[in-house]
């Protein structure tokens, strides 16, 4: 019995030992379970929470559609951009050659852009004919055109830098008509090709200068003048024939120191080029705008006519006999109907250093 009992209880005991054992891992477990559990949704609770505060902070002035979609989302991206177009490597074929009226026309597009013809004096002779117009390459300087007159042998020698530029200008004047002037030039695309083409009117300039008030001035030559368009044809002549005249006016002109005057020979105003005095004249204006007269040019050379005659660099010229002056077509209008008209003296009023000075100019008429 002794041996039976003993065996029982050791059975027993084993028993009570596995099954505390059991039940003591079991809780153990279980705590340690829980305990990890815990920890764990603290530290991801806390992790994700603050991730996502920041990620708030950081998107909350966002503005999405700066992104090119709507929402944020994977899904949705903007497209990938688009490669660049390959040029166009066809070859072209080559412009067609002007004809010689494209030519032409360009040419004549070219010279009414560069000079705008402001009045003509025609004459039934054409080398009394003459225009005065600007020129754009030469800052819009005024320049009178004569029949035969060349660019580069005209401006070659003058002093002034812009009218010497238009001795580039391989021009030719071959005519003045009523109505336009015919230039001769070389094409601009074609150099070896040249025109005659015509300067006309500019209606837009030509609408804005009053034409003055010119007669006829004077027969036979039949000369007339025009101020942004030629003057109407004088009408016909039914006069009686004039007869026969003698020139008896002196060749070289004279000074008379009782009367401080001078009497005007030939050679002063019929051998002598208007355009040598043109360049060195320009138009003064007053505080208004208004132009007051005409001065003459410091650059004006001692060996000019008007020089030889008393005028003085600066000096500004305002009236030729009471009417007003203010540029030199006005000087050849005022002289040439006064002096058809039988007038034989000329007063000039012009100012010298600030003071009023006057000058008195004799031109005898021819004699019958």
């Amino acid at each position: 019995m002794k041996g039976a009992q003993i065996a029982v209880w050791v059975w027993m005991l084993n028993a009570v030992v596995f099954f505390g054992g059991a039940a003591l891992g079991y809780q153990v477990y279980t705590t340690y379970d829980e305990d990890l559990k815990d920890t764990f949704d603290k530290t991801a609770n806390a992790r994700f929470k603050a991730n996502r505060k920041n990620w708030e902070q950081k998107t909350g002035d966002v503005d999405i559609s700066a992104f090119g979609y709507r929402e944020l989302s994977p899904r949705k991206r903007p497209p990938p951009p688009k490669p660049p177009d390959k040029p166009d490597t066809t070859p072209k074929p080559p412009d067609p050659e002007p004809t010689d009226e494209q030519l032409k026309a360009e040419l004549e597009r070219e010279i009414n852009a560069k000079f705008s013809l402001i009045r003509i004096f025609h004459s039934s002779n054409p080398e009394m004919s003459s225009a005065m117009c600007t020129a754009a390459d030469a800052g819009n300087a005024s320049i009178v055109l004569t029949v035969g007159m060349n660019f580069p042998k005209r401006f070659g020698n003058v002093f002034d830098a812009k009218l010497k530029a238009l001795a580039a200008k391989d021009y030719n004047i071959k005519g003045i008509d009523p109505d336009k002037v015919l230039v001769e030039a070389p094409s601009s695309k074609r150099p070896a090709k040249r025109f005659t083409v015509e300067l006309k009117f500019n209606a837009a300039i030509a609408g804005k200068i009053k034409a003055p008030d010119i007669k006829d001035f004077g027969k036979p030559s039949g000369m007339g003048g025009a101020s942004g368009g030629p003057l109407p044809a004088p009408p016909p002549d039914t006069s009686k024939p004039v007869e026969a005249t003698v020139d008896t006016r002196p060749k070289e002109s004279t000074y008379n120191e009782n009367d401080g005057s001078w009497l005007i020979g030939t050679d002063d105003y019929m051998n002598v080029n208007t355009d040598d005095f043109v360049q060195y004249a320009k138009t003064v204006v007053d505080e208004k705008g208004e132009p007051i007269g005409i001065q003459i040019s410091d650059d004006i050379p001692e060996d000019n006519v008007v020089v030889k005659r008393g005028g003085k660099k600066g000096d500004i010229i305002k009236s030729i006999n009471g009417v007003k002056v203010t540029n030199m077509a006005d000087v050849r209008r005022t002289v040439r109907e006064q002096y058809n008209s039988g007038t034989t003296e000329f007063e000039v009023l012009f100012e010298r250093e600030g003071v009023p000075q006057r000058k008195l100019f004799k031109v005898p008429q021819k004699k019958k």
